[in-house]
């Protein structure tokens, strides 16, 4: 059984009821949630097992099978190499409560495992068709996840080598994982909350999501992995992939390295170096670089928006592409009007304005290699997209698209996409500039641009990558 709450940024509907209506229903709602946590809490009921086993005072079976419950109490020893079912079972329930379940523990089909207190042996296994909830306890190393399996963790303690194998589902809403978890093939883990160790590695073709939790060093995505990040605490991240890379909050203590075929960061805080590397470009759309953010890409890499230090490293060979409201330099050579684009050839200047999100931005368009300052390789194409007026969701259009971002951001001075004449605040004339605008898209220059060499721009990220493993040692 999980809650789920979701919270948002709109009054809720029933804030506007008489407030004695009011009363009734949070009283329904805490009577609601105080069920819910008794039922987690609640012990078994048996109505739905033709037999029950009480260890102890019982004695203690080698196996269970179907339409059985076995409730595992302190003082009770389950013996190395129980099986919960087999393959063809179904409605088997394994409650422990406390006591004792040695190694090699095997959950077979139609069996739920529910961990609440007590000590699992190493080697747990859940097949298919089974569930293993954990909830308190201690469960020793080489906890795995077989294909076809669930395992929730709520509570207690999950040992190093926790393994989610192909097919398999793994939600971490709480308790403390050790070092070395992982997921494999086309495995599924979603963690909201609790404690994970270093080591972490979402191997190809799996699904990795973290909302929450607080994650140890060292965590590795790699092949054709998806990862998906909007919140959490991490140290360094480390994304050589070919699959979806997105990140949109948590916090990096550590240095980010990511190269993937879909890269997108629209959140996040980055307080160590970052470095968006390889063939294929991504994008920025928010986010909080508070260190050296490198970006060497053999495709375009288009950052919309986000805070930067002046700190951005633009590798030689590579492309970026910044998406803004209005920009400047200090040389005077920039004349863009809105809907143009047009390619910055000078270095030595600075590079100031307002990016698609309202942040502002200016950069040292340094020409001298640095690996702690700015620095904007002459053998780099750096350019700038400025946008029409109205275009709040930087697509190059003004359209009914644009009016759904000004509606949604209202009044905010926060999320300034839609704030078209920069008074700090989403208002009533940004809706008259839209209107205004309407129709319009962007007219970009063609200019040519000589082919990157992708030879050299490898030989830079993978200077870049060395710096940043450095660092992480």
């Amino acid at each position: 059984m999980s809650i789920v709450w979701r919270f948002t940024d709109r009054p809720a509907e029933d804030a506007f009821l008489p407030r004695g209506r009011r009363r009734r229903q949070a009283a329904w709602l805490l009577q609601t949630v105080a069920a819910a946590s008794l039922a987690l809490v609640a012990p078994p009921t048996s109505a739905a097992f033709e037999q029950v086993i009480n260890v102890p005072p019982q004695p203690a079976p080698a196996s269970v099978g179907s339409d059985t419950q076995l409730n595992l109490g302190m003082g009770g020893v389950l013996a190395t190499g129980f099986q919960a079912g087999d393959a063809g079972s179904t409605n088997i329930e394994v409650n422990v409560d406390g006591g004792e379940v040695q190694a090699l523990f095997t959950a077979g089909s139609g069996a739920t495992v529910n961990i609440r207190s007590g000590e699992v042996g190493s080697l747990l296994y859940a097949g298919v068709g089974s569930v293993v909830n954990v909830l308190g306890g201690s469960v020793n190393s080489s906890l795995s996840a077989g294909s076809g399996s669930e395992i929730n963790v709520s509570g207690g303690v999950v040992d190093s080598f926790f393994s989610a194998y192909t097919g398999s589902r793994v939600t971490v809403s709480g308790g403390v994982i050790g070092d070395g978890m992982e997921a494999l093939g086309d495995a599924e883990i979603t963690v909201h909350a609790g404690q994970i160790g270093a080591n972490f590695l979402a191997d190809t073709g799996s699904r990795v999501s973290a909302l929450g939790g607080a994650f140890g060093s060292n965590f590795q995505a790699t092949g054709a992995a998806s990862l998906s990040i909007a919140g959490g605490a991490f140290s360094d991240l480390t994304a050589e992939s070919v699959g979806d890379i997105k990140l949109s909050g948590g916090g990096f203590s550590g240095a980010v390295s990511l190269s993937g075929a879909d890269v997108a960061v629209s959140g996040g805080w980055f307080n160590d170096a970052f470095l968006l590397h390889g063939e294929v470009g991504g994008e920025v759309r928010g986010g909080d670089f508070n260190a050296q953010a490198a970006f060497a890409t053999t495709e375009a890499t288009r950052i919309y928006g986000g805070r930067f230090d002046d700190l951005v490293f633009l590798a030689p060979a590579s492309e970026l592409t910044l998406v803004v409201k209005q920009a400047a330099s200090t040389s005077g050579q920039i004349d863009l009007q809105p809907g143009q684009s047009g390619v910055v050839a000078e270095r030595g200047s600075v590079l100031s304005g307002v990016l698609a999100d309202g942040s502002p931005f200016s950069f040292t368009l340094n020409p001298t290699p640095s690996l702690s300052g700015p620095f904007f390789s002459t053998q780099a194409t750096l350019r700038v997209e400025v946008l029409v007026p109205g275009d709040y969701n930087a697509d190059g259009a003004v359209d009914a698209a644009d009016f759904t971002v000004w509606r949604d951001t209202l009044d905010s001075t926060i999320d300034l996409r839609a704030d078209a004449n920069g008074n700090g605040v989403v208002d009533n004339a940004d809706y008259a500039t839209w209107v205004t605008n309407f129709g319009r898209g962007a007219t970009p220059a063609a200019i040519s641009v000589p082919e990157p060499a992708a030879a050299i721009l490898a030989a830079i990220a993978g200077a870049l990558l060395a710096a940043v493993r450095r660092r992480q040692s």
